[in-house]
């Protein structure tokens, strides 16, 4: 009854499928595995059998803490790929007194006022 209550549930508010596929999976992991049953998923069909209800709960809490250490894996290289980002950021960052000394502009001008603008060309030429 309780399955039957959340399917209408989240019919009636038209969510995502993947609510469905919870629901059907808390069905598949809780209430299947408690009465010993096993549903085996293929391409073409579940096949059920019966085995012990502790032997069940185990692999579901096994496949439980893969998919979480897979996520979490998942969720360390995006912090570690938005980090490295930063760095690199931070390291790409020129004032604006040096804007006009390195990169591209490097050798271009011969001085420099006091907030790092060029007055004249390398050759000594004024701006």
């Amino acid at each position: 009854v309780d399955f039957r209550e959340k399917i209408r549930t989240a019919a009636k508010a038209k969510s995502d499928p993947s609510a469905f596929l919870k629901e059907c999976d808390d069905v598949r992991d809780e209430t299947l595995a408690n009465l010993g049953i096993r549903v085996e998923d293929s391409n073409d069909a579940s096949i059920w059998k019966m085995d012990d209800p502790a032997v069940i709960k185990k692999e579901v809490q096994e496949k439980r803490e893969k998919a979480a250490e897979a996520a979490l894996k998942k969720k360390q290289a995006k912090i570690d790929k938005l980090e490295a980002e930063i760095v690199k950021a931070h390291q790409s960052r020129v004032t604006v007194a040096e804007m006009f000394k390195v990169g591209v502009h490097e050798g271009k001008w011969g001085i420099y006022d006091d907030e790092g603008k060029p007055l004249t060309t390398k050759e000594g030429e004024p701006l």
